[in-house]
């Protein structure tokens, strides 16, 4: 009698059961709990990818955000160290004009001194020296009182012309 390929696929299949029973018992609760285990961490490692990528974007935010407040600020300090020199170098030469005119008007006015000292002194010498050309002149024929006539009427022509040098 030929019972054919049946007992052996049966004997396969009990066997298949069994392991499948086997398994399911012994290892499947295992495989699966380590499979949720595997699921959950990565899960876990994906939540905490994700919380740092927000974490990560946060601070290139802030950190573009305190560049921009840094370069703002550069700017105006920069643009103030401009003023600032400015106002600083227009003040150097408004003092530097106004001690320049002042020096101007002081040397104007000694010059005009001195000029002026330099007028009375020639005039006064040009006076003392007619006076002394006239009385060398005079004091041999004329008398006193023609002498001093002559000096009062020589002195202003005499002034006069040393006025005009």
């Amino acid at each position: 009698m030929d019972i054919g390929p049946w007992p052996w696929i049966a004997t396969h299949a009990l066997g298949f059961i069994c392991l499948v029973l086997l398994m399911r018992k012994a290892a499947w609760r295992p495989i699966l709990n380590f499979l949720d285990e595997r699921r959950a961490s990565i899960e876990k490692q994906f939540h905490e990818v994700e919380a740092l990528k927000q974490e990560a974007e946060k601070t290139r935010k802030d950190y573009q955000e305190q560049m921009r407040h840094a370069q703002a600020e550069a700017r105006e300090l920069v643009v103030k160290a401009r003023a600032d020199a400015e106002r600083l170098a227009e003040s150097l030469r408004a003092e530097n004009q106004a001690a320049l005119d002042k020096s101007r008007r002081e040397a104007s006015a000694q010059i005009a001194q001195e000029a002026e000292l330099a007028r009375l002194e020639l005039r006064r010498y040009a006076a003392e020296l007619a006076v002394t050309v006239a009385e060398k002149f005079l004091s041999e024929g004329l008398s006193p009182e023609q002498k001093r006539q002559l000096t009062e009427k020589t002195l202003p022509e005499v002034e006069q012309a040393a006025s005009r040098n």
